[in-house]
């Protein structure tokens, strides 16, 4: 798999993201853009960017808020969309 990390700069996000990374090898991970990924782990997508991404298949977003993504168009390329359930903990209450 393929897996675009765009644009999170949130430090504690970046410190679980690469030990993802260090835990996945068989993955190619980058944080520059990939027409070819197959899954973005970023906190926005629009519908212009999506459709730079023909093969994606997932999208994974550690954050609640669902308002920086067009949740229709990725249901209709049936592609796969994941968010953070609850408050994290680098959120003031």
């Amino acid at each position: 798999m393929e897996i675009y990390v765009k644009g999170i700069n949130n430090v504690i996000y970046n410190n679980f993201i690469n030990k993802f990374i260090a835990a996945h090898p068989e993955h190619t991970f980058s944080r520059n853009f990939v027409k070819s990924a197959d899954i973005i782990l970023t906190e926005s997508l629009s519908a212009e960017e999506a459709e730079l991404f023909p093969s994606l298949k997932a999208v994974f977003a550690p954050v609640v808020g669902r308002n920086k993504f067009d949740l229709e168009q990725l249901a209709d390329r049936r592609v796969e969309s994941f968010f953070v359930a609850g408050t994290p903990k680098i959120v003031a209450e």
